[in-house]
């Protein structure tokens, strides 16, 4: 029984594990398609998190470098994971996921604020966090909330 339970514990591991570096690999692709000729992904700055729902993975990630200079842009970006399904009743999923892109938008437009990483939350199909000054504990924190629709994310005013 104990070894079932071990099994169990170490397959949604590796499963949880698959869908990040499967959403991971999409970013690396979203983020060429963003980039100039000299913007670069910065990949320690590439983090993944599931919805409590386990519908939806949100990543943030950042692109430094364009036109050149020494900035950078902050993304957030939804994907959904669709499955394919058996052709007869009970129509179950088959396979492994593909991600589907939902939405991307830009995160803190302005290059003195920073996306603080430890204050994104989801819950229910609503996404928040917070920018706070860069490199000025004083400076003033500015919040965004996002709504994720069936084919956008729409920005919560």
């Amino acid at each position: 029984m104990l070894k079932i339970g071990f099994f169990s514990v170490l397959a949604f591991v590796s499963l949880v594990a698959s869908a990040e570096s499967s959403v991971e690999k999409e970013i690396q692709l979203l983020s060429q398609l963003l980039a100039d000729q000299n913007a670069v992904l910065v990949k320690k700055s590439v983090s993944v998190k599931e919805s409590e729902e386990k519908d939806v993975f949100v990543a943030t990630f950042s692109l430094e470098g364009f036109y050149g200079g020494n900035n950078f842009q902050q993304y957030i970006a939804v994907y959904k994971p669709e499955f394919r399904t058996s052709d007869q009743p009970p129509f179950e999923k088959v396979g492994e996921p593909k991600y589907r892109l939902v939405g991307i938008r830009q995160l803190c437009p302005s290059p003195t604020v920073s996306f603080r990483q430890n204050s994104l939350e989801i819950r229910g199909g609503q996404i928040s966090g917070v920018c706070e000054a860069y490199k000025n504990p004083n400076g003033s924190e500015a919040a965004f909330s996002f709504e994720v629709g069936p084919y956008d994310l729409v920005t919560k005013a």
